[in-house]
């Protein structure tokens, strides 16, 4: 199947999803798009008439992740199968064929444009909230579990060895994916996850402390709604 048919409409949806791209092919992405189209589609048949995957497979595996992201959390919300099919599809086409697997260089991604930490997270981030919908039994949970695996070793052991290179993304994607993998010590130890997460919210507390605006609003309510919740 070609990359462009990938995602098709299907007119029997509930759910309206539309997604938005600039020039550049940047899809914008609220994690609370899902959530809010859903609770409307529940009061407006209109709503759920259509919806519109609008964006086939890029160049730029970062691009394709945000459809991941979106696509994984509209099944959470609906629970149907054809929203994880896609995600899935996208992922194992374009974001995972760019990370590397093995050697010095193991889940970073091989080109210099999604070199950058910040851009890492995002695809992590779309990763995690795949890997928290996928059947234990699905013969692709083990590559998209391996990636994300990978991938955040590669990442916050460098935060925990040579100090924060990003803070807005990466404490978002480890917010997500200590929320998603609470029940799973072993995964979260060997990942470095909440270790790596610890230094960032102290980091993020002591810049507050000083005066600083530490991080983007979307980081900054996150990580304070996570502490809000933690015993004393």
């Amino acid at each position: 199947m070609s990359p462009s048919k990938l995602l098709t409409s299907n007119p029997r949806s509930r759910l309206s999803i539309r997604i938005a791209s600039s020039d550049a092919g940047v899809m914008e992405c609220d994690s609370t798009l899902v959530s809010r189209l859903a609770k409307r589609s529940n009061k407006c048949p209109s709503v759920g008439a259509r919806h519109e995957w609008q964006h086939a497979l890029c160049t730029n595996w970062n691009y394709n992740s945000f459809s991941v992201h979106l696509l994984a959390k509209a099944y959470d919300v609906t629970q149907e199968p054809e929203y994880r099919d896609a995600a899935l599809k996208k992922a194992l086409l374009g974001v995972i064929p760019g990370q590397f697997d093995d050697g010095p260089r193991a889940g970073r991604w091989v080109d210099a444009h999604n070199a950058r930490p910040a851009y890492h997270y995002i695809m992590l981030a779309a990763l995690a909230q795949l890997a928290a919908i996928m059947p234990t039994e699905h013969p692709d949970r083990v590559a998209i579990i391996q990636s994300l695996k990978i991938g955040l070793k590669c990442r916050n052991s460098e935060i925990l060895t040579q100090g924060v290179m990003t803070k807005d993304k990466a404490i978002e994607c480890l917010l997500l994916v200590q929320s998603l993998f609470e029940q799973d010590a072993n995964f979260l130890k060997e990942t470095d996850s909440t270790s790596a997460l610890e230094v960032l919210c102290r980091l993020a507390s002591e810049q507050a402390r000083r005066g600083r605006l530490p991080l983007g609003p979307r980081g900054w309510g996150e990580m304070l709604a996570m502490l809000a919740g933690r015993d004393p």
